[in-house]
Order: C-alpha cells, then sequence, then structure tokens
C-alpha cells in the first residue's frame, strides 16, 4: 500500500458535491432518499430524518445478486462505520474538558504531551510541533499532514490497526511541520493525536471516554468502536462493498479518535439532537460550545470538528465519513430544528448527495441563463488558486467553458449573467472578477459559503475531453504481482473522454494527461503517476505506478471491464 496516495479515511465535505439524479431534500420520504442514493448498488443504507418533532427511518438492503429489501430501522437495525464522523465525538470530548477547564484552545503539544507520558517515555518535539494547539488539532490548521510519514504498508484492505501510540509519539518527535496556523489540510493525523492526548489526560482509552461521555449519556445503545461478543451485533454490522466487490471492515488503534466508530441510524439521529439542543439538551454547554466557528474552512467555517455553512442565523452543521466499504453524512439544521444522517455500505454510493442537494435548497444561486457568444469564451480560460491545495481550472472546448476543481473531473458551466457562470446541479456559482478591464479573479459562491481564487501563470489544459481517451483503451483492472511491492488492483475507468483511477477501496479519482507524454496521466491531489504500456500490436496490457521514488506494475486483467464511471466528483 502506497501511503501518500491513499486516502485512507474520505475527506470530509466537498467543495461541491454531485447531486442525485432528482433533487432530494428534508420533506423527502426516507426510502426515496435511501432507494436514489444506494441505486442498484449492493449493500446496504440506512436513512434517518428528524422533522416536524418526530423522526422517519428506512432502511434497504440489496445482497451482491438481488432485489432491495426494506426494513424498519428502529427495530432491526444495522450497523455501519460511521469513519470521520468519529471526529464530531473527538471534538466533543475536546469541549467537554473545555468546559470543565481540564484543557484550554490555545493549550500547546509542548505544554500538555511531556506531562502526561509515563516515566520511561521521554518525548522530543521540535519547536514547530511543541508550538502546535489543541484549537489548531480540532480546526485542521496544525500544519500535520494527513497521514503520517511513518505510516506502515499494512493491509490495505483494513490499514489501521498496526499504527500504535508508539509509532505516533515517534513521528511527532521526527516531525518539524511549518509553523502554525496554516491554511485548513484536513489531517486524519491530528485528530488521531487530539484523541490519544485526550486519553492520556483522562488515564482512559479514547474508546471509553466517548462511551462514558457522550454514547452513554444520550442512550446510544447500538455505537461501539470494538463489537460486542454478542453475535447478534455481528450479524447486524451491514456487509461493505466497493462497488460489486467485498469490502473489509476497519479496525483502529491510536488512531481511534479520527474514524473508528459503528453505529446506527436512531443512533445518530439522537446524537444529533442532542448536539441541536445545545445548553438546554442532555450535552448542556458543551454542545452549545461544538457548535461555535473556530476558523475558516473551505468557504465556510469549522468548529469542534463540525463543519458550517451559511449566516449565523441559518447555519448549517455537517460531516462526512467513509472507510473502506462505508460512506456516511451528518446534516444537523437547528434553526428549523431538523437532523438527518445517511449511512450506506458501499463505497461508491454519494451519500453526500443528500445534503449537497439539502444545502442548495437552503442557499440558492442564479437561475438564469444568458446566450453568450462562444468567441468571448477564451477570456475565462485559465487555473485560479484559492491556496496551495486548491485551484480550479478553466477549459473552453467546443464552444462552451467546463471547469473543474482539483480532484474533481471537468463539467460545463452555463453562462448567467455577465462574468457569471454557474452549475445549478451542484448549486455552484463562480463569479469572474476584473482587474484593468481582464479577468483576474474568481469566487466559487456554494451551499452557504465562498471561495476567491485569483489567475495565475499555471498553463491550462489544451482540452477537457479528449475523445481518444476510451473504456476500450485503457479501462479495466489491472493486477500487480505482488513482488517486492504490495499487492494491488488498480480499477480504471474511462467515460466522456476522462479517465479515473483507484487502488484496491480507495475513492475512484481522475487522473489526467501528462504534457508531451504519450499514455501517461497524474493525479492532482497527490504526486503519482499512471504510465500505460502497450504490447507490439498497440494494445494497453499493463500499467505502472511511479510514486516517492517507486515503480509498481500491473498487467491488465482478460475480460475484467470496470463497472461505468458514476462521474461523481472525489470528496
Amino acid at each position: 500500500m502506497l501511503k501518500t496516495l491513499v486516502r485512507l479515511l474520505v475527506l470530509c465535505a466537498p467543495l461541491y458535491a454531485l447531486a442525485a439524479s432528482a433533487p432530494l431534500g428534508m420533506q423527502s420520504p426516507p426510502d426515496a432518499i435511501a432507494r436514489a442514493l444506494l441505486g442498484g448498488r449492493p449493500g446496504a443504507i440506512a436513512v434517518g430524518l428528524w422533522r416536524d418533532d418526530k423522526a422517519a427511518y428506512a432502511e434497504l438492503r440489496r445482497p451482491a445478486a438481488g432485489a432491495a429489501v426494506a426494513s424498519e430501522p428502529e427495530g432491526d437495525s444495522q450497523l455501519f462505520e460511521i469513519g470521520s464522523i468519529t471526529k464530531v465525538f473527538t471534538g466533543l470530548l475536546l469541549a467537554q474538558a473545555v468546559e470543565r477547564g481540564d484543557f484550554a484552545l490555545d493549550d500547546t503539544l509542548g505544554k500538555l504531551l511531556p506531562p502526561l507520558l509515563p516515566a520511561p517515555q521521554a518525548l522530543k518535539l521540535s519547536p514547530e510541533v511543541a508550538a502546535i494547539t489543541l484549537r489548531q488539532l480540532v480546526t485542521h490548521t496544525s500544519c500535520l499532514p494527513r497521514m503520517p510519514a511513518n505510516f506502515p504498508d499494512l493491509n490495505a484492505a483494513n490499514p489501521y490497526p498496526g499504527y500504535s501510540r508508539a509509532m505516533m509519539l515517534a513521528e511527532l518527535s521526527a516531525l518539524k511541520p511549518q509553523r502554525a496556523p496554516c491554511a485548513v489540510e484536513y489531517s486524519n493525523f491530528g485528530f488521531a493525536v487530539l484523541g490519544e492526548l485526550l486519553s492520556l489526560r483522562y488515564g482512559q482509552p479514547w474508546e471509553t471516554l466517548a462511551v462514558e461521555r457522550i454514547i452513554k449519556p444520550l442512550g446510544m445503545s447500538n455505537t461501539f468502536q470494538h463489537l460486542p461478543k454478542r453475535i447478534a451485533e455481528r450479524v447486524r454490522v451491514a456487509p461493505p462493498f466497493s462497488g460489486d466487490a467485498p469490502a473489509s471492515p476497519w479496525d483502529f488503534d491510536a488512531f481511534a479518535g479520527a474514524g473508528s466508530l459503528r453505529s446506527t441510524a436512531p443512533d445518530m439521529l439522537a446524537f444529533g439532537r442532542a448536539l441541536m439542543a445545545g445548553r438546554g439538551g442532555p450535552l448542556g454547554a458543551a454542545a452549545e460550545r461544538a457548535l461555535q466557528p473556530l476558523a475558516p474552512m473551505n468557504g465556510g467555517q469549522i468548529g469542534y470538528a463540525l463543519m458550517m455553512r451559511g449566516p449565523a442565523e441559518r447555519r448549517t452543521y455537517f460531516h462526512s465519513g467513509g472507510t473502506g466499504g462505508y460512506r456516511s453524512q451528518l446534516l444537523l439544521m437547528p434553526d428549523v430544528g431538523q437532523a438527518a444522517i445517511v449511512m450506506v455500505s458501499n463505497a461508491e454510493a454519494n451519500a453526500d448527495a443528500f445534503g449537497a442537494d439539502v444545502l442548495a435548497a437552503r442557499y440558492t444561486i442564479n437561475d438564469t441563463s444568458i446566450a453568450l457568444d462562444a468567441a468571448a469564451l477564451p477570456e475565462y480560460a485559465g487555473v485560479f488558486r484559492a491556496d496551495a491545495k486548491i485551484a480550479f481550472t478553466f477549459v473552453v472546448q467546443d464552444g462552451k467553458l467546463y471547469g473543474r476543481l482539483t480532484g474533481q473531473g471537468f463539467t460545463a458551466l452555463t453562462p448567467a449573467a455577465p462574468d457569471v457562470f454557474t452549475l445549478p446541479q451542484y448549486g455552484a456559482e463562480f463569479t469572474f472578477g476584473r482587474e484593468n478591464g481582464k479577468v483576474a479573479t474568481m469566487t466559487l459562491r456554494q451551499h452557504g459559503g465562498q471561495i476567491p481564487a485569483r489567475r495565475t501563470a499555471e498553463p491550462a489544459p489544451a482540452l477537457a475531453f479528449d475523445q481518444a481517451i476510451t473504456a476500450e483503451r485503457y479501462a479495466g483492472h489491472y493486477l500487480s504481482n505482488g513482488e517486492g511491492a504490495p499487492k494491488l488492483d488498480f480499477d480504471v475507468r474511462a467515460e466522456g473522454g476522462q479517465l479515473s483511477a483507484r487502488l484496491d477501496q480507495q475513492p475512484l479519482l481522475p487522473v489526467f494527461p501528462v504534457p508531451g507524454k504519450a499514455d501517461r496521466f497524474a493525479w492532482d491531489v497527490v504526486a503519482a503517476e499512471l504510465q500505460f504500456e502497450r504490447n507490439a500490436a498497440g494494445a494497453v496490457t499493463a500499467l505502472a505506478l511511479h510514486q516517492d521514488g517507486r515503480t509498481i506494475r500491473a498487467t491488465r486483467a482478460a475480460n475484467a471491464p470496470a463497472a461505468a464511471n458514476t462521474g461523481a466528483p472525489a470528496k
């Protein structure tokens, strides 16, 4: 497993997420939401809605081959891994600690960590790591990387249980990051550190803290890190899938606070309602604190792990999650007394699509369209950068302007007004700004947030789509032989002149042609490239992954075409 390419917990809050085929909303029947999001995929899905002061649920289960079976989740709920929604529990544990006076948000790792470690464990931190605060950890502004450099090459099907506290402390001792605060960089490692810090402070495992301080007080009898030995609980775990292929459950050690929990729709709806109740609810002042913004994030704000969009009086709180075969999203709207939880046991199901529809309805954009002379489009083409990690790329092709965000594919934009284009299906509006009459800036407005970006000198590709990129030419499964490297399954897909690829149970991400290099494609979210190899007859028969100075070859499997690309943007 190549740790720099593996996106081990799905990044939450995509800047724009694919909407369902027909818009869904809080007044939609839960079973309609479940059927739309699961589609024809195998697996299970649970939907829970709190609206009009009562709960509504639906659950569907579809075996690997067969029709969907509906059930009532309250009496027979299946358990799902909730992935990064676990971070909201860790954030709430920190809010409780701050309320007690046990921690302050501006406490640093240098102040807290060394005294909490057992006597034989000496810890020497660089000045940069020692200066990291709890506020920076909980808001992803600590400068810590997404994943630690010493994350081992373990089983990609269940990657986390081998990473221990000792390995975490060793990595913290070796790190010399940029001095915080940094621009937001989502960090699973940062939340793992925060979870272990809470564990050290109270002398209990993270799981025990979550159970005693959140799960039991809220009566969440079906929320666990480690499943009970009772057979009934194990039978109720929704079998995970990645597309049509079975996936594996994930287990955690030192990363428990970043993504370890399993839960049900009724339990998660109870958790969401308790947060919305604020100071007057069962979580008391810590719930009110957890909903307060602490830092900007992706065009919105972030508090104690919860993402936020919209103005203070009409704020939406949310967090998404994903592990190898599960996707989930939690939505809270206190101003209208509504909450929602979606959990699905197939990594290809877009759980965020429901939230995208809800946000698009709450925070509307320009819904007009105008005729625009194609000759005017080239002035908008180029690369506009929001920060070191996020860029918007615009390309003119076939008389249309296409745009994409880092980690996502191109989509045609609709002219809505002078210098304004929209993606109505995403609830996204792009407004270009001029300086001295020339297009120099761009601002994305979407879902109650906005992200400004400025034109750069970076070259944009000549084409958004290349009709030479076809499924027949590139798509399929490519299998490594495992000699001197991990055994990997590369799933390559092509649709509409764009190519996407993934390894094993990782998210499907677009790859883009490397200029001047035939059959070579690169990810834009990580420094890694794929070189396709041809036989004497010119047919693609293998690929080579180039990353971190390593090369891994994989052979194209015979009679193993990839499924159709859903076109869903990466999270």
